[in-house]
C-alpha cells in the first residue's frame, strides 16, 4: 500500500525512450517498500545532480504554502528526505568524477534529509546548503541486509539507495544500520572565494544560462547596469532587477526564480526575454552561450566589480 511520495535525483534514465527501463526498475523498488517516487533524472554530473535537489521557490513562496495550511486548520507536512545519485564509474573527466563510495547521510537542522551516493554530489549539497549546521554520516552497511553499501552491485542507486531512503523516511535507519561520522571540515571546498568567483550550475529549459553567486557580490553585479565578466561574453550584460524588466532579444543578467537553502548565495540568469510573435530562445548569441554553459557545469569564473 502507498502510503508517501519521495523524490529521487539521479543521473541515470530518461523520462521516456532509450533507457527509461532504468527509472523504472527504480520506482519498483520503492514499490517493494510500500512507498511511491517522483523519479528525476537531473543531469550527467554532481552539479546537476545536487542543484536540482536542492533548488526551491523562493522563502516567500515557502511561507505562504504553509500559512494556506495553517489558515486552513491542516497541519503542515513533514519535509521528506531526498535521495541523490552521482556515482559513476571509471568517469573519464574531472567534472563527472565521483568514485565508488558508501551512501552518505546529510542532516540539516532546519532542512530534509538528503541520502545520496557520491562524494562529488556531498560536496555539491554542502555548497547549495552550507557547510554549517550539518551532520555527515556514511551508512556503511544496513543491518544483515546490507553488508556494505559502497559495493554488492552496479546498480547500487537502485538495490540499495531506495532501502536507506525508505528507512530514513520511517525514522527508522539509526536503528537499522552502521554509521560513521564524517568531519565536514576533511571535506574539500568546491566553491572558494566566493567574493571573487562566481559558479556555473545546469541552464533552464528556456535556454537561460545560471550562475550561483554570493549574495553581497550579487547585489554589487545588478547595481552596475551593465557589466562584462571575461570568459563568459566579450559584450556588456545589461543588468536587470528581474526578468519583466528585460528588453526582449537585448543580453542581460537578472535575478532567477531558484532559490538555494543557504541564503547567502543568490541565483543570476544569463539571457533575455523572447521576441514578440515567438516562444522559444531565437537570440544566437544567448543560443550559443547557453550551450557553453551547459558544457561548463561546475566551473567557475572570477569576476571584477
Amino acid at each position: 500500500m502507498v502510503n508517501k511520495k519521495l523524490f529521487h535525483v539521479t543521473d541515470i534514465g530518461v523520462p521516456h525512450g532509450n533507457g527509461v527501463d532504468s527509472n523504472v526498475r527504480i520506482a519498483k523498488q520503492y514499490r517493494r517498500l510500500g512507498v511511491d517516487v517522483s523519479i528525476i533524472s537531473a543531469g550527467d554530473s554532481p552539479c546537476h545532480i545536487a542543484f536540482a535537489g536542492c533548488a526551491d521557490l523562493s522563502p516567500d513562496a515557502v511561507k505562504n504554502a504553509n500559512n494556506t495550511m495553517l489558515k486552513l486548520g491542516l497541519k503542515i507536512p513533514e519535509s521528506l528526505p531526498v535521495s541523490l545519485n552521482s556515482a559513476p564509474r571509471n568517469s573519464k573527466t574531472t567534472q563527472n568524477n565521483a568514485k565508488e563510495d558508501y551512501i552518505y547521510r546529510v542532516k540539516y537542522t532546519d532542512k530534509p534529509a538528503f541520502l545520496l551516493y557520491g562524494p562529488e554530489v556531498l560536496k555539491w549539497v554542502l555548497v547549495f546548503c552550507s557547510r554549517k549546521w550539518v551532520q555527515v554520516e556514511k551508512i556503511l552497511s544496513i543491518t544483515d541486509i546490507i553488508p556494505d553499501t559502497s559495493c554488492g552491485s552496479q546498480f547500487r542507486s537502485a538495490q540499495h539507495l531506495p532501502i536507506a531512503h525508505f528507512l530514513e523516511s520511517e525514522g527508522r535507519l539509526e536503528a537499522n544500520s552502521n554509521r560513521e561520522d564524517v568531519d565536514v571540515s576533511t571535506i574539500a571546498e568546491i566553491f572558494p572565494n566566493r567574493d571573487k568567483n562566481i559558479l556555473v550550475v545546469p541552464p533552464d529549459e528556456y535556454g537561460n544560462c545560471r550562475l550561483v553567486v554570493d549574495k553581497i557580490l550579487a547585489a554589487k553585479i545588478l547595481a552596475k547596469g551593465k557589466i562584462k565578466i571575461a570568459g563568459i561574453n566579450s559584450k556588456a550584460l545589461s543588468t536587470c532587477e528581474s526578468l519583466t524588466s528585460v528588453v526582449p532579444d537585448k543580453i542581460s543578467i537578472w535575478p532567477s526564480s531558484n532559490y538555494l537553502p543557504d541564503t547567502t548565495l543568490t541565483v543570476l540568469n544569463i539571457g533575455t526575454r523572447w521576441k514578440p510573435g515567438t516562444t522559444k530562445t531565437t537570440n544566437k548569441e544567448v543560443i550559443k552561450l547557453s550551450q557553453k554553459f551547459a558544457k561548463e557545469v561546475g566551473k567557475t569564473y572570477k569576476i571584477k566589480v
